[in-house]
């Protein structure tokens, strides 16, 4: 979410500084939330837990979209599970569509969950030399849209006394926000509407002491508020969606939901509610929710399967190159094991061959910082490769 290079401010980059599923519950007498935003790392207390790794972007020609995977987290206990996907056609619109899928990971149920979405967004801002100190900081205007589901955070701008806008556009003409799409439930429709949505202000959100990060108590009880809200405050300000408040996660429960990401460059809050009309739509006429149907049960979406040379060193195919590839090729040469997904992606030193003149290469790479595998699949001996790597 950046215009970075064509925004005319250099500085004006970045639009989202952090975002994070948060899934919280009551544990005795405390109120507990994990999420994976503000620094909070999987070894922290309340931070998510990686199982496996992100998965490269990769373009999905059926849906004319980028796509790119979060792979598997969990919470800090290991009970909850979390997949996120991100979806951003290749049109260069101002939109992703973001998935969230949640599951029991230790097999049990869960209840009493409150399952939301947390972003910290920093719309480029400015201020003048006699501004207020509280001005100074990550300065946003809040906004709700309820009829489109929107929270959102706008720009503030300092309008300079004389001449054109400081940094070359006024920064009150630009736009961030979410938008809920749809849930589902086990493969069932559930809601068109979160339970509510909240723009507070970071301060009253935040702790340093003595857990750094969210203060718990306060998110729950704003995530307990339903329908829409925002703050009258121009400072620094956090974005907070809650999809359910009080969800009873079953064993084999699979809960899904969908949001649009949309910002505006330069515009009006009108561009960009027509940004999220647009998400809306592209969505519903790309296949919904079944856009992300793993029906194949292949760990991929059906709409963007597996295509091989799209991951250099990726030998048994799950779209990470990790020790586990290691191993997979240590079994295909000596241990009678099966061939490579995509053999050009194995043949890691480029000489034609997968053997054991690659698994130097692909260990230094994984675990000694050398250099990349090199793109076999460019290889004249490669074209038109099908079935065994020989």
């Amino acid at each position: 979410m950046e215009y970075y290079p064509q925004d005319c401010v250099s500085t004006a980059t970045i639009y989202m500084y952090e975002g994070s599923p948060v899934v919280g519950w009551i544990e005795g007498s405390d109120t507990v939330f994990n999420y994976a935003m503000w620094g909070i790392e999987y070894y922290d207390p309340f931070g998510l837990t990686p199982v496996d790794g992100w998965s490269p972007s990769r373009i999905c020609d059926l849906i004319s979209a980028e796509v790119i995977e979060s792979g598997t987290f969990t919470t800090q206990a290991g009970t909850v599970a979390f997949e996120k996907i991100w979806v951003a056609p290749q049109d260069d619109c101002e939109f992703i569509i973001q998935y969230l899928r949640i599951w029991s990971y230790d097999g049990l149920p869960h209840e009493d969950l409150t399952l939301g979405e947390a972003i910290d967004w920093d719309v480029p801002w400015d201020y003048r030399i006699d501004d207020p100190y509280y001005l100074r900081g990550q300065v946003n205007i809040s906004g709700i849209d309820p009829l489109r589901k929107l929270i959102y955070q706008q720009g503030y701008e300092s309008y300079v006394d004389t001449g054109y806008p400081y940094n070359c556009q006024y920064n009150d003409e630009r736009f961030a926000g979410m938008a809920f799409v749809e849930s589902y439930l086990n493969g069932s429709f559930r809601s068109f509407w979160p339970y509510g949505g909240f723009v507070g202000e970071y301060d009253s959100l935040f702790n340093y002491e003595p857990d750094f990060g969210f203060d718990h108590a306060t998110l729950y009880t704003e995530m307990q508020i339903s329908g829409f809200a925002m703050t009258d405050s121009v400072e620094d300000l956090a974005s907070v969606m809650c999809f359910e408040p009080n969800f009873d996660l079953g064993a084999a429960d699979v809960y899904e939901v969908v949001t649009v990401l949309a910002t505006i460059q330069q515009g009006t809050l009108a561009n960009l509610q027509s940004v999220v009309d647009e998400a809306v739509a592209w969505y519903n006429n790309h296949g919904g929710m079944a856009m992300f149907a793993d029906d194949d049960g292949d760990g991929e979406m059906d709409a963007c399967p597996y295509s091989c040379c799209q991951l250099m060193g990726d030998v048994n195919g799950d779209e990470y190159v990790d020790a586990l590839d290691i191993i997979y090729l240590v079994n295909y040469i000596w241990k009678g094991g099966p061939s490579p997904v995509c053999c050009p992606q194995a043949d890691i030193n480029g000489d034609c061959a997968v053997d054991p003149l690659d698994l130097q290469p692909i260990i230094q790479w994984i675990w000694m910082g050398g250099p990349e595998p090199f793109n076999s699949c460019s290889l004249p001996c490669w074209e038109g490769w099908s079935g065994p790597c020989e």
